[in-house]
């Protein structure tokens, strides 16, 4: 987790407990499901995970006492495994935060940990680049506002120093 929150205190708390939300949030890890090769890899991975000796067993006893010809494929809920799957624990009296995948395949742990931290970034910047352009938008606004109000005044101006018979003399300072 990188950032630029203050150093120590409260307010640094704060700040690490906010990015940790963020990684555990749906729209970090939803992100990693919607590219369809991140999709396809993590299903690849885990159809080679070895099952447990426990789930082995029950799928056996399921298949011979249901006499199920055919292996029934489950759609199994990738962004549920993950959440389920993934730690981030805040090392105290500090900045640094320790991800984990939990997998009984390393390489699924591996892919996972790695998209996980993408999808992160990737977010980060988004987010950054998001409120940048809403700043931007409120400047020009304002900006329109600024210049609306300033050719008013302009107009006022001219109209009283015709009012006046005043004449501009411009820069020259010195007769």
């Amino acid at each position: 987790v990188y950032g630029g929150a203050a150093r120590g205190g409260f307010l640094n708390t704060n700040y690490i407990n906010n990015q940790i939300q963020i990684l555990e949030s749906d729209e970090v890890i939803g992100a990693i499901l919607l590219d369809e090769k991140n999709r396809n890899e993590i299903t690849k991975l885990y159809k080679k995970t070895p099952d447990r000796p426990v789930a082995r067993s029950f799928k056996f006893m399921k298949k011979f006492i249901f006499n199920n010809s055919e292996e029934e494929e489950t759609e199994i809920n990738f962004k549920k495994y993950i959440q389920s799957n993934f730690t981030v624990v805040h090392v105290r009296n500090s900045d640094v935060v320790n991800l984990g995948v939990t997998s009984r395949d390393p390489q699924l742990a591996k892919f996972l940990l790695e998209k996980i931290i993408e999808s992160y970034l990737k977010y980060d910047v988004d987010t950054k680049i998001a409120v940048t352009n809403y700043a931007n938008a409120q400047i020009n606004v304002r900006l329109s506002k600024l210049l609306e109000t300033m050719e008013i005044s302009e107009k006022k101006l001219l109209a009283y120093k015709k009012e006046n018979s005043l004449i501009d003399i411009g820069d020259i300072k010195v007769l």
